[in-house]
């Protein structure tokens, strides 16, 4: 995901520090992180920010998740079961598997849709990722998830005592 951070380096109300460290800490794991330090403009970054730089309109419309698709990560086998399993939305019974290192929604026609893993809780759908999944996780039990981006409907985890 893009971020681009902005700073004076003689803010006098928030210090310039907590941000370098943050920048430092994301670019670990993010390699679309831009930080721009302002000199002599104290508090007032937002103004060569937001008035002076027309740059950053033209950034912003580039921000969506069809011009930025989201980073992957690995988990490992032990965590992945806890995903798959059968899930109830309305009165249809959903399906996520987990095979061949990654992850598939089989939806009850039969469609099988390849999900990316974004985070231990958002999974999008490899060809239009922004769509998706959000698992609610509660003390590391799967609940269910929600769908992204549409109408947010629910999907409660199936177990083998509330079939």
């Amino acid at each position: 995901m893009p971020i681009w951070v902005f700073h004076s380096d003689d803010d006098n109300i928030v210090s310039i520090q907590p941000n370098v460290e943050m920048v430092n800490e994301l670019r670990k794991y993010n390699n679309k992180v831009e930080f721009t330090v302002y000199h002599g403009v104290k508090h007032a970054s937002w103004r060569p920010t937001y008035v002076d730089n027309p740059v950053i309109y033209e950034w912003f419309a580039k921000q969506d998740r069809k011009n930025n698709r989201p980073e992957t990560i690995q988990m490992d086998t032990d965590a992945c079961s806890k995903y798959s399993g059968s899930y109830l939305m309305g009165s249809d019974t959903l399906t996520i598997d987990y095979g061949k290192g990654h992850f598939t929604l089989i939806l009850p026609t039969g469609q099988q849709i390849n999900l990316l893993t974004e985070s231990e809780s958002i999974f999008s759908i490899r060809e239009n990722p922004q769509f998706g999944i959000k698992f609610q996780i509660d003390k590391g039990v799967i609940k269910g998830f929600y769908t992204i981006v549409d109408n947010k409907q629910f999907a409660r985890k199936l177990t083998p005592t509330n079939r």
